[in-house]
């Protein structure tokens, strides 16, 4: 769903619940579980009561000219790590 260009990549759930909050919840686990053990920031895609477009539950990580492919090849191993973990879970 992300652009190749864009320094914005936008991961969402490949089975969603139905529902956005349901949806929303179990990605901001994942995204406090990333800050708390691998001391990864993520954001989880927020709605207005405004949004006309109603995009689905999804996290959003931003990448930089900084970062090496080290370090996206590194916070990708997190994120899976991390989400296995949460799923298990649930």
């Amino acid at each position: 769903m992300s652009n190749a260009l864009s320094p914005l990549v936008f991961l969402q759930l490949e089975n969603t619940s139905g529902s956005f909050k349901s949806d929303s919840m179990l990605l901001q686990e994942i995204v406090d579980r990333m800050l708390e053990d691998e001391a990864v920031l993520l954001t989880v895609s927020k709605r207005s009561l405004l949004d006309n477009c109603k995009l689905p539950a999804g996290i959003q990580l931003f990448v930089s000219a900084a970062h090496k492919k080290s370090d996206l090849l590194q916070v990708i191993q997190s994120l899976k790590s991390v989400v296995e973990s949460v799923l298990d879970r649930k």
